[in-house]
């Protein structure tokens, strides 16, 4: 039907323009001088009423459009670069909504969304570089299935801060990570005496070390860690930090 439409709504856009311009007004004989020469011009007929199918049309259109009615929410999240596969970023919670969708990223596949919760978590470790990717963007459809015309949308907005190796803890001390790259063995320094967990994983979220420690200085042993990219994670009643480093043989 867009070409019914478009013809007529042409020459009422036209001749508003003219007008806007300090033309005359067209005073059309608008069967005679425009109908009835767009019939014979493009001899075209037209359904005398509805085809095809008014629910999902409808639905359609209300998908599309509603969002510029209602508006859209807006999120924010931060987290630190080189964060592994499942680290959490935030719920999206959302009055009335149980049902959650990722409708696109600005990075593909860079974070999922849990379905029944909201909840987004890091999914491809490897583009998670401050330098590479400092703002990720994300847009999120909300539904209820119970209430079938719900629908809420939620534009995310994820910024990574950079951590290079070095990072600050919530006190403003550094944590160093070295040598980075590493052929057998990783040290860890803290500013201070804490108590940690310490937590080795891969690109994927397996996690291959996980330890207890108390102090200022570790080591942690790399020779059986095959070549590739690592997260250590650093966690105390002060901080939660995650630092990437390399393994190379």
């Amino acid at each position: 039907m867009k070409d019914y439409y478009y013809k007529r709504w042409k020459l009422f856009i036209d001749d508003l323009a003219g007008q806007l311009d300090g033309k005359a007004a067209i005073n059309y004989d608008f069967y005679n001088v425009v109908e009835k020469l767009f019939q014979i011009r493009y001899s075209v007929s037209y359904p005398t009423s509805p085809q095809g199918d008014e629910i999902a049309v409808s639905k359609y259109l209300y998908e599309k459009y509603m969002p510029l009615f209602n508006g859209t929410q807006k999120r924010i999240y931060t987290i630190s670069e080189n964060q592994p596969k499942g680290t959490e970023v935030g719920t999206l919670n959302i009055t009335g909504a149980n049902t959650f969708e990722l409708q696109g990223q600005s990075v593909t596949d860079a974070f999922v969304i849990d379905a029944s919760t909201g909840k987004i978590t890091v999914n491809k470790a490897e583009v998670m570089l401050q330098s590479e990717n400092p703002t990720f963007t994300l847009r999120i459809k909300a539904t209820n299935p119970a209430n079938p015309s719900f629908a809420e949308y939620a534009d995310v907005t994820i910024n990574l801060t950079a951590t290079s190796g070095i990072a600050e803890n919530s006190y403003g001390a550094q944590v160093r990570l070295f040598p980075n790259p590493t052929r057998s063995s990783l040290t860890v320094q803290l500013p201070a005496e804490q108590r940690v967990q310490l937590t080795v994983s891969n690109e994927k979220g397996t996690i291959l070390l996980q330890r207890q420690e108390s102090g200022t200085e570790f080591l942690l042993d790399t020779i059986n860690i095959a070549p590739g990219v690592y997260f250590l994670n650093i966690k105390s009643d002060f901080a939660n930090n995650s630092y990437k480093f390399l393994v190379k043989k």
